[in-house]
């Protein structure tokens, strides 16, 4: 061989070393590069033998041997037959020259995950496919979240198709993105057809216009519940609950809405229902309470004529007597059957001040005594020497003190001891009403201020028990004062004691005594016009107002009432409500347009709620009494009236307190 073809040699030789120095080179960067990686990288030839893979893949695919040890080998001998012919139609589309995608859960030795391959076929040269490179991503957690957000989906799909509710899934563009099949079913539409649509083209303008404002609250982000009346093609006009929920993205936005729709038509229909049986039984109480106050009204008229009359006929006397502690015991019993029931429905109003604890005590006293006097019971009260006050219904809190007595008198055997005492436990002032009476179980003591439960049926006693509202309204009383009430007794035949706590207001120092009040005698002159269809309402009232010295006219109809008024001119005129003809409203009305504020207008009648009265003062009455009327009260207030208007512009409020 010549020098100079020796000399040519070694140069190419020479550059091929070079090459494969930087071929090497490049494939040493390009080790560290995908060494580096998170993915598994190999390079096959159409052979199936691996010509070069990374070190995941070595870790992944070849169970940890080192990349070196898997060149040269089969790619069937590697991943396995099964495996390969999961990938088979894969490699083949590659060799024929085209990238390929795809995913599948590989279950490798060491790296059992889901993977997705990424195969691109290389070319030589000449075109031809020489193999291909595979790239293989760990995709193996957001698939495996993937699959328990479809689980998820399925589960809340299955729950949702189940419901009786509908629901629905609404995007802030106010356009449906998902509903349930009943949501579809109430709106006559398959699910499908609704998905896209905007809300306003399928609920209608109307449907709109009411929930308009509901759907801008929960697009601020607000919960919103409400129900109304709506009609569904498919449901008809139903009485639906609608929940809307917000759903806000991680930037805070509301993204849209979840919408609960509940079928509620039935609820509120036994909700209606519930109510009209309510007002009936309002209706019918107060009607009855109408019924029998009106011939209360002439029945202690005439017991009060009896005693201006006089006479030294005890027979007469007591006979008198029974008959007016009977017509008081069935006033109070129509008034607390009425007041249990507003209570009852949250409907009762106490008009609290601040009063000394004696006053509501004192005036308890004075309504039980004649029952506890009339059996014989001797009774003893002990207050604080301090005086104290309590924010406080004066009427209505002598009403509970009352009642107690009026129970213990009721469940002590003629000839008992009653007491009342008052002590001072902090802020808080407890009055005990003990008796030596029939008393009761232990077990039995939080049912007695239950409504309607009776204490002689507790003993298995028959009768005597009244209609078991008296404690009941007790506690309905005392908790509208923010206070307590509590029952004991140490057995059947022990006696019992009733203890009510109220708050303190204050502790009073000892005030300077009343001065004494003026006699009750009325101007002289003072003509008074009494109109009620009740004859003998009407009479008897007219003669007691006499015996008083007022110059009194009877009518017994609207209409007559004002052709009197119009001739007798009274200063007072005492009006029935429920007359014939004109109805004592529409006579107030009269009356007043003609005489202005001349003359005083007074409601004596049966109907007492406070709608009733709110009407009396609406058609122009001062005051509003319900009967009976005890007359002796009735002058006071005739007598404050004269004098009012004596000394006064007549600008004295109309009362509506009891028995006004």
């Amino acid at each position: 061989m010549r020098e100079d073809e020796l000399a040519s040699l070694k140069r190419e030789l020479g550059t091929l070393r070079a090459e494969h120095e930087a071929l090497m080179g490049r494939a040493r960067e390009l080790q560290r590069v995908t060494d580096a990686t998170s993915a598994a990288v190999c390079s096959c030839g159409t052979d199936m033998r691996l010509l070069w893979v990374n070190r995941i893949y070595a870790e992944w695919v070849g169970g940890g041997a080192l990349p070196e040890a898997l060149v040269g080998r089969s790619l069937v001998e590697v991943i396995g037959p099964a495996a390969f012919a999961e990938i088979r139609p894969h490699v083949e589309a590659v060799i024929a020259g085209r990238r390929v995608q795809y995913e599948r859960f590989a279950n490798w030795p060491r790296a059992p995950r889901w993977i997705r391959g990424i195969l691109d076929p290389t070319f030589g040269p000449d075109g031809q496919v020489t193999g291909w490179v595979a790239v293989l991503v760990d995709i193996d957690e957001s698939k495996r979240a993937a699959q328990a957000l479809r689980a998820a989906q399925e589960q809340l799909q299955a729950i949702t198709d189940t419901m009786s509710a509908g629901v629905c899934l609404t995007g802030n563009d106010l356009r449906y993105q998902w509903v349930n099949p009943v949501y579809a079913r109430w709106l006559g539409q398959p699910a499908q057809a609704l998905v896209g649509r905007p809300v306003a083209e399928v609920l209608g303008p109307e449907a709109m216009k009411v929930i308009a404002p509901y759907l801008a609250r929960v697009l601020k982000g607000e919960q919103v519940h409400y129900e109304r009346l709506a009609d569904f093609p498919g449901l008809g006009r139903r009485w639906v609950s609608s929940i809307f929920t917000p759903i806000v993205d991680a930037a805070g936005q509301v993204e849209g809405w979840v919408t609960v729709v509940t079928d509620i038509h039935d609820r509120r229909q036994v909700e209606e229902s519930l109510r009209e049986a309510g007002r009936r039984k309002d209706d019918f109480l107060a009607t009855l309470a109408h019924e029998l106050r009106n011939p209360l009204a002439p029945i202690s008229n005439a017991v009060a004529i009896l005693g201006r009359k006089g006479g030294v006929d005890a027979e007469l006397a007591w006979s008198r007597d029974v008959i007016a502690r009977q017509v008081e015991q069935m006033s109070r019993l129509i008034d607390d059957l009425l007041d249990i029931e507003r209570i009852s429905r949250g409907q009762f109003v106490v008009r609290r001040e601040r009063i000394l604890l004696e006053r509501a005590i004192d005036m308890a006293l004075e309504t039980s005594r004649p029952a506890i006097t009339a059996a014989g019971h001797r009774l003893s009260v002990l207050l604080p020497s301090e005086r104290i006050e309590v924010d406080a219904d004066p009427a209505r809190l002598a009403q509970v003190f009352s009642n107690l007595l009026g129970n213990a008198a009721k469940f002590t055997p003629p000839g008992g001891r009653i007491s009342v005492a008052a002590e001072l436990e902090g802020r808080t002032v407890a009055v005990h009403v003990e008796d030596n009476g029939v008393g009761f179980a232990s077990d039995v003591a939080p049912a007695l201020f239950k409504p309607y439960a009776q204490l002689a049926a507790m003993h298995g006693r028959a009768g005597g028990g009244g209609l078991g509202i008296g404690l009941s309204l007790v506690a309905g009383l005392v908790r509208l004062h923010d206070g307590q009430v509590e029952a004991r007794s140490e057995g059947p035949g022990h006696g019992a004691t009733f203890t009510v706590r109220l708050p303190v207001a204050a502790i009073a120092q000892p005030r300077d005594p009343r001065p004494a009040a003026a006699s009750a005698v009325p101007p002289p002159g003072t003509r008074i016009l009494v109109a009620d269809d009740n004859a003998d309402a009407a009479d008897s009232l007219q003669r007691i107002l006499a015996f008083y010295g007022y110059a009194v006219k009877t009518a017994y109809d609207g209409r007559a009432a004002l052709a009197a008024a119009l001739e007798f001119e009274p200063q007072i005129a005492v009006l029935d409500i429920g007359m014939p003809e004109m109805d004592g409203y529409e006579l107030a009305r009269e009356l007043r347009s003609r005489r202005g504020a001349a003359l005083t207008l007074v409601a004596l009648t049966g109907w007492g709620q406070e709608h009733d009265r709110r009407r009396s003062a609406e058609a122009g009455f001062d005051h509003h009494l319900t009967k009976p009327v005890d007359p002796s009260l009735l002058n006071d207030l005739l007598i404050e009236i004269c004098t009012h208007d004596k000394n006064t512009d007549r600008s004295l409020a109309p009362r509506v307190g009891r028995g006004e």
